[in-house]
């Protein structure tokens, strides 16, 4: 007996098990499908994995949250009086220059303080005579003790951030960077304004001394990789 299936031919002879055999259609036409490539995935192959970071629980996103208001504050509070203070210091070097050292005027030159608190100047063209002036008349300003305690608050502020989620996402600074990213007399530029205290324009036309901190970190600094939450200043 024949029975055909599916375009598959049983026959069965009584009392002995059936046997299939096929017909001389295939089932589906046309060319057979790609073997896959497993070169790739070769014992000598490289393989990157990329690690999905778990999304923030509601604490962690109120401790992110929490750290950015706290940063923010002291940075218009407590950072803003250190800011001031070295940029008062800041506007009196540059007095000095114009009288003692009027060469300088003409020339690209800044400060700025380095890890053991002593002033750094920064210009190509600033011979070491005019980069010795300088040192000392910050030293007896007292501009160089005004612009450490600034570079202590600004890392004061980086902490008060990273205590909500970790150093992921805020800005790479520390008292070794520190003078490759702040330049002082910059700083003034940024705030100093037509008439007045340091404040800040409505109009954009000089930045207040959080905004102007801001500007220079992202000229000069980059952030902590993000890998999972971030606690941005």
């Amino acid at each position: 007996m024949a029975l055909i299936v599916n375009n598959v031919s049983l026959n069965q002879v009584q009392g002995e098990p059936a046997v299939a055999t096929t017909s001389n259609q295939p089932i589906i036409e046309g060319a057979p499908a790609p073997q896959p490539d497993l070169s790739d995935f070769s014992p000598g192959s490289d393989i990157t994995l990329e690690t999905v970071s778990p999304k923030p629980t509601p604490e962690q996103q109120w401790a992110d949250a929490n750290a950015r208001m706290e940063a923010f504050r002291y940075g218009l509070g407590p950072l803003r009086v250190l800011a001031s203070a070295a940029l008062e210091k800041t506007e009196q070097l540059n007095e000095l220059v114009s009288v003692f050292a009027p060469e300088l005027d003409g020339h690209d030159w800044d400060i700025s303080v380095d890890a053991n608190g002593d002033t750094v100047v920064l210009g190509e063209r600033v011979t070491g005579e005019q980069a010795a002036f300088l040192k000392s008349a910050s030293t007896s300003l007292g501009l160089e003790k005004a612009m450490s305690d600034y570079l202590d608050g600004v890392l004061e502020m980086i902490d008060i951030s990273r205590s909500g989620s970790g150093t992921a996402g805020t800005w790479d600074v520390t008292a070794d960077n520190f003078k490759d990213v702040f330049r002082f007399r910059e700083f003034l530029d940024l705030t100093q304004p037509p008439t007045g205290p340091f404040g800040g324009s409505t109009d954009g036309t000089y930045l207040s001394t959080y905004q102007a901190l801001l500007e220079q970190l992202s000229a000069r600094a980059s952030r902590v990789p993000t890998t999972g939450i971030s606690a941005y200043i």
